[in-house]
């Protein structure tokens, strides 16, 4: 009856409100030992060489204390005149150099920290967001179509939203507070863009699961066991990993499970 769909459905609201505190805790909980063992391991073990051709994404992070640093090269997303940048160039220049507020301890742990974000094709979605232009053949440039080439096979969605929130974050926070350079910036932000996007696909899959449990209080022991263990095998899984780099496999999980739950709820078009 219309009277029993109302009270189940008050019920599951009360239910899902009881179990999301916990599974943030656990979801934030994991990431940050995943995070920390992938840290240690990348310093300890000495990282696999895939050959010259690889592309690696190259933090600079190496300011001495006292000295000054380049904060900006030009042609880069920081560069406010990045669109006027000769790119025929071969080397960039500084845009924004300025004393260095980052100690040594500092820039150790941004390497530490960030430097194993940026493996494989991790490099290639932070190079997208870094250089605006890269998606554009450059007829001056040896090989015009190379870069150009490789760089249309990444999809533009999720380098668009790191670079999006890493000029954001130059611009509205004291750069003290910040990574020591705009490359640095730009790994920080797509790790702030893959942990909301993470607990965002998290929040969705719960709620699917919650729309297809049975209704039955007396077996709501049950229900919270099913969904307590999907969510745990979602945190932590052997994919898990790809999850916390630079991957856009965090903001593909959030519009799949997204659409999947707004489609679940009766918000067909807003799935779509």
């Amino acid at each position: 009856t219309p009277k029993s769909k109302m009270v189940g459905s008050h019920d599951r609201s009360l239910l899902w409100l009881s179990i999301l505190p916990k599974l943030l805790l656990t979801a934030t909980l994991l990431r940050c030992v995943l995070i920390t063992f992938m840290a240690v391991s990348d310093y300890i073990i000495t990282d696999h060489n895939p050959g010259d051709d690889v592309f690696r994404f190259d933090l600079r992070l190496n300011a001495k204390d006292g000295g000054s640093h380049c904060f900006c090269l030009e042609g880069l997303a920081c560069d406010p005149s990045w669109k006027l940048w000769d790119r025929s160039q071969k080397i960039r220049t500084c845009v924004d150099e300025r004393e260095t507020s980052a100690s040594e301890n500092k820039q150790f742990l941004a390497k530490l920290f960030l430097q194993p974000m940026t493996k494989w094709d991790g490099a290639r979605f932070l190079r997208l967001a870094a250089d605006p232009w890269i998606r554009r053949p450059c007829r001056e440039c040896g090989n015009q179509f190379l870069d150009s080439e490789q760089a249309h096979a990444f999809f533009p969605l999720f380098p668009l939203m790191i670079r999006t929130l890493a000029v954001s974050l130059v611009q509205i926070m004291p750069l003290c507070l910040l990574p020591p350079t705009f490359e640095a910036v730009l790994v920080f932000s797509s790790l702030l863009i893959n942990y909301f996007s993470f607990v965002i696909a998290l929040i969705c899959l719960v709620t699917l699961s919650l729309c297809h449990t049975r209704e039955s209080t007396k077996e709501r022991s049950d229900e919270l066991f099913i969904i307590g263990r999907i969510a745990t095998i979602f945190c932590l899984n052997p994919a898990t990993i790809f999850f916390c780099v630079s991957y856009s496999e965090s903001v593909f999980a959030m519009y799949t499970l997204g659409g999947y739950c707004l489609y679940s709820l009766g918000y067909s078009y807003l799935a779509v």
